[in-house]
């Protein structure tokens, strides 16, 4: 698969989960992996930064335990097949 293909599946699973669980805060975070995973994992500018980390954790503070589980499953699971 090309590489638009890729990153618009990437999007449309986010966009589906954020509407699932409405809120502003997983669409940063998902964001924030997808910058990290995309754009700073092939450049390799920013060492020792980890936006997926930082991510789960504004997703934990925010929401309950389900959906840090849920968003946990896509980011580590999900987004590492994708991509």
């Amino acid at each position: 698969m090309s590489k638009p293909i890729i990153y618009f599946l990437i999007l449309s699973l986010s966009i589906i989960f954020i509407y699932l669980i409405r809120g502003n805060v997983i669409i940063f975070a998902s964001l924030l992996v997808i910058f990290d995973r995309c754009i700073l994992g092939r450049v390799k500018i920013i060492h020792g930064i980890e936006f997926t980390t930082i991510s789960i954790l504004l997703v934990a503070i925010k929401y309950d335990l389900i959906t840090s589980i849920l968003f946990c499953i896509f980011v580590l699971y999900i987004l590492q097949i994708i991509l």
